[in-house]
Parts: structure tokens; C-alpha cells; sequence
């Protein structure tokens, strides 16, 4: 069975495609590149995942990423006895599909930026899922789209981790460069300056310890 991350949101604007991308493409790198991954979007009218694997093709960037547009949850489930490892691009708002995603998934992360119209339905989203038994131990946040001041930064990290739910300890900055790579078919740890790549790989392995521990905990409850 292949390890299967979704991420979500309630709202759009707040970096979900490009954390999954990040991600899509830290795993491909993974043990010599001997995994294979989906990126699965589930936004098909719009297929940013795949536009952006595209692009990345156009542009000769490895690894590659298979990246494939889905209609429903259930026919990225159908796929996924191919892959060692599935992200799950959600849909841009949270809908019936985020809970029937979250429910097939090992861990489900919920990006989200520093203002109260970010923070508070990104809560509720977890508030949701936990009432439908997802639970509350898979659910990551990760904050994405900071800004400059480090008081509101630090505001919006404390009001997430009274909420009991998990938080990445890395962050991500809202940076021009990090959208440039992304129209280039670049994940944000692939972009031409080097200190911003090491900074969005302390982001993903913030993720990762996240998900492993998650994991770890939920095998330990079967």
C-alpha cells in the first residue's frame, strides 16, 4: 500500500499546490529516486498539477514528476497500488471530497498564512475533519505565506498550537522568487538561489517529522 499525503484547505490562496509540489518532488528524490510518486490533483478543471509537470518537462527538470488530474477521490485510489508514495493536491476550497480524501489518507496537511481570514477556517477545516474521525493526530498544519513582521508570525503560530492539533515547526516565507520557480515547473527547494531552497527544505523536513511521528502514533493505537 503506498504512503498517501493530502493537503488541504478551506480556502485558496494560502500555498496548498505549492507545498504539494514541494513535496512531490522531495520524495522523487528520495533513496536514488527509486520511488515512485503521484501527484494527484483534484482540481480538474483547472489542472495546475499537471500544467506544472509540464512545464517542468519543457524546462529538462529531473526528477520527474507523474502528475495526473483526478475527478473524484475514489479514482486517485483506484491509481495508487502504482505509486510508493501519493500527494493529493485538494481542491482549492474544502468540499464533501477533502473529507472522502482525508478518510483513505495516512496524514492530511492544512497550509495556511498569518491572517485571522487564513487561520480561522483553516481550524474549522481540522474542527471538521476530527468530528468525521479523521484523526486529530494525522492533521499538520503548516504555516505558509508569512510575512515580515515576526510578531504577527509568531501570533499566528501560538493561536494554531492552542488548538491541539499538530504544527510544523518550519515556515515559509511569501516570496517572489518561490513563485517565479513555480511557472518554471520548479518545486520551492529547486529555485536559483540556495539559501531560499535550504529554507524550504527545513520546511519540508519539519513536514516530514510531523507525518513520521504521526504515523508512528497511529500504528501504535492499532
Amino acid at each position: 500500500m503506498p504512503y498517501i499525503i493530502s493537503v488541504v484547505s478551506q480556502k485558496g490562496g494560502v500555498g496548498k499546490s505549492t507545498i504539494a509540489r514541494m513535496i512531490a518532488v522531495e520524495f522523487a528524490r528520495m533513496e536514488g529516486g527509486c520511488w515512485q510518486v503521484l501527484l494527484a490533483d483534484l482540481d480538474p478543471s483547472q489542472a495546475t498539477a499537471y500544467r506544472w509537470s509540464q512545464w517542468r518537462k519543457e524546462n529538462a527538470m529531473k526528477p520527474d514528476i507523474d502528475a495526473r488530474p483526478y475527478a473524484s477521490p475514489e479514482q486517485v485510489l483506484a491509481d495508487s497500488g502504482k505509486y510508493h508514495i501519493v500527494i493529493v493536491d485538494g481542491a482549492p476550497n474544502a468540499s464533501r471530497d477533502t473529507l472522502r480524501v482525508a478518510q483513505a489518507e495516512d496524514v492530511v496537511i492544512i497550509p495556511t498564512g498569518t491572517s485571522r481570514d487564513d487561520l480561522i477556517p483553516t481550524v474549522q477545516l481540522a474542527n471538521e475533519l476530527e468530528k468525521n474521525d479523521i484523526s486529530p493526530q494525522t492533521i499538520v498544519f503548516g504555516l505558509n505565506r508569512l510575512g515580515s513582521s515576526p510578531v504577527e508570525n509568531k501570533e499566528a503560530r501560538d493561536y494554531l498550537e492552542q488548538t491541539g492539533y499538530r504544527v510544523a515547526s518550519g515556515e515559509l516565507r511569501d516570496m517572489v522568487t518561490y513563485r517565479r520557480a513555480s511557472d518554471l515547473g520548479q518545486a520551492i527547494t529547486e529555485t536559483c538561489l540556495g539559501e531560499l531552497n535550504n529554507r524550504a527544505r527545513v520546511f519540508f523536513r519539519s513536514l516530514m517529522k510531523e507525518l513520521f511521528e504521526a504515523n508512528e502514533e497511529q500504528s501504535g493505537e492499532r
